[in-house]
């Protein structure tokens, strides 16, 4: 970029900045190449390297010109902090570590991460004979592990049926063992078991409460609903408010959840009041005072001192720590067999059957014989204490059966702490929802008799209105049928008779054959004074 033929392509201002920003990230470079010296206490190397990024950021900051304040100030701040960590390391240097300072142009390579990308690269076949070792080694090292958990499992499970460790805690002249007496005394100084028998009552007592309440938010709620559907059926698009339904959906929702919450905490009490039943006669043993307890417990027979079979024991804990040990140095084995398959490249797939198992019991060997040893000593442990246990077989079981009891009743008391506060605070919720209710079922109650009272208002206000009007017969008159005209006379007229007025001498006379009048005709109940005799006529 200096030579002449070169210089006249660039500006004239842009050498100046390349060389700037050369000097400048060259220095930048090597400070913080010194801060990563200083973490791994190379001093004397720190030393050159902060000189050297204080020389070159000098140069880059007379060479920036005023166009570039900014790079000149990065500058300035960055030979601020290179001064300071240059003066502590040449301070540390001078009074502790007196490193040599190298020269900076020919002592101060970067260091340089390579790896070769073909250093683990292999032929074919010995990469296959890897695997293959691979392969027959993950199922050596899972062989032996099985076997130790087998018989890991094999020991817990003896040590359990001779109800072990809490039975070989007695020593001479005590009648119980340590642990025995401290979970007699916590049932003691907690209540003893009438404590457990009265929480479990307040505990059923507290769910039938809940379920009460249940039932009568419920309750409410149906009645509520019922009574609006009927007043709907009755009034029909009259009764316009918003359904039951509609504004009890949330309600129904938290009794669904409170429901199933109580469910819940039902069957939890239910499996704790199982394990109190099982427990219950070890408690009530616990619950008596040391010496009638130590009455309880049975003799032993066993003519072995509590302190041999303390000794047993801690071969026992011995031989599972050593397999503990085992069982992590197989997990970590590491054999390099790659160095083995490469030198017989050529003839590799015929030796694989001799190779595999000579290398597996060089690197393996010593582990497994590690392991028999380890399972020959558990064997021998295991028929030693059994020789013993018989004797203590009664004993050990009941005192089995008083520390199982005890744990049973420390756990019995913490659920009951816990469940006061849950049954507590689920009390106090359903109270909450109790009130949201009744204050709904009020509210609702009050705008049923509001809208009855507009129903009825305006029932009895339509009711006096126009008269209706009369029915049709009311309007048509009967009127009495036309009466016939009497038939002419066909007697002959007589003469007036005396005791008649003289307008009566000249009125027609009845059919004396008929025996009837004219009709329409009335003819009265006088008899006449003289005359001829006439039949009284019928009344019309």
């Amino acid at each position: 970029m200096q030579k002449d033929q070169l210089r006249k392509i660039w500006d004239r201002h842009w050498l100046p900045r390349v060389s700037a920003r050369t000097a400048f990230y060259g220095g930048v470079a090597q400070y913080y190449q010194s801060c990563v010296c200083n973490k791994e206490k190379r001093i004397g190397e720190e030393i050159a390297r902060g000189q050297a990024a204080i020389d070159q950021l000098k140069t880059a900051q007379s060479r920036f010109t005023i166009g570039s304040a900014t790079m000149a100030k990065l500058c300035n701040t960055i030979i601020e902090k290179a001064t300071a960590a240059l003066a502590t390391a040449k301070k540390d240097n001078d009074f502790i570590h007196h490193d040599q300072i190298p020269e900076v142009g020919t002592s101060l390579p970067f260091i340089t991460l390579f790896s070769d990308l073909f250093e683990e690269l292999a032929p074919a076949s010995v990469q296959n004979a890897i695997q293959g070792y691979e392969t027959r080694k993950a199922a050596l090292i899972n062989l032996e592990i099985g076997q130790l958990r087998e018989a890991t499992q094999l020991l817990n499970g003896a040590l359990a049926s001779l109800n072990r460790p809490d039975a070989l805690e007695e020593s001479q002249g005590q009648a119980l063992p340590p642990s025995l007496k401290e979970r007699a005394t916590y049932v003691r100084t907690s209540g003893g078991i009438e404590s457990i028998d009265r929480q479990l009552k307040e505990q059923r007592d507290m769910f039938f409460e809940h379920v009460e309440i249940l039932t009568e938010i419920d309750q409410m709620l149906s009645d509520e609903k019922a009574s609006d559907d009927q007043l709907r059926a009755q009034f029909g698009s009259k009764w316009t408010r918003a359904t039951s339904d509609s504004l009890t959906e949330k309600f129904r929702t938290d009794l669904a959840k409170y429901r199933e919450k109580i469910t819940h905490n039902r069957t939890v009490d239910r499996r704790v009041k199982s394990k109190y039943v099982s427990a219950k006669d070890g408690i009530e043993l616990l619950s008596l005072p040391e010496e009638q307890l130590a009455k309880r417990l049975p003799t032993e027979s066993s003519s072995l001192s509590p302190a041999a079979f303390q000794e047993l024991m801690s071969v026992v804990r011995e031989v599972q720590r050593e397999r503990e040990v085992l069982e992590k140095e197989f997990v970590s084995k590491t054999v390099d067999v790659k160095a083995a398959f490469a030198a017989d490249e050529g003839n590799v797939d015929g030796i694989l059957d001799l190779v595999y198992p000579k290398i597996l019991d060089q690197a393996y060997g010593p582990l497994q014989a590690r392991a028999l040893e380890n399972l020959a000593k558990q064997k021998t442990v295991l028929e030693e204490i059994e020789e013993v246990g018989d004797g203590k077989a009664l004993r050990s079981k009941l005192i089995e059966e008083l520390a199982t009891a005890g744990d049973t009743y420390q756990h019995l008391k913490k659920y009951f702490r816990k469940g006061v506060k849950v049954d507590g605070n689920l009390k106090q919720q359903l109270d909450a929802l109790k009130s949201e209710v009744s204050d709904y079922v009020f509210k609702r109650k009050t705008e049923k008799e509001e809208n009855l009272k507009g129903l009825t208002s305006s029932i009895a206000a339509s009711q006096h209105g126009s008269p209706p009007n009369a029915p049709r017969y009311h309007e048509e008159l009967k009127q009495p049928p036309p009466r016939p005209l009497p038939p002419a006379p066909t007697l002959k007229e007589q003469p007036p008779q005396q005791g008649f007025p003289p307008q009566q001498a000249y009125q027609p006379q009845p059919n004396p054959s008929s025996g009837q009048g004219f009709p329409g005709q009335y003819l009265g109940d006088r008899v006449p004074v003289a005359g001829p005799q006439v039949k009284k006529a019928k009344t019309i």
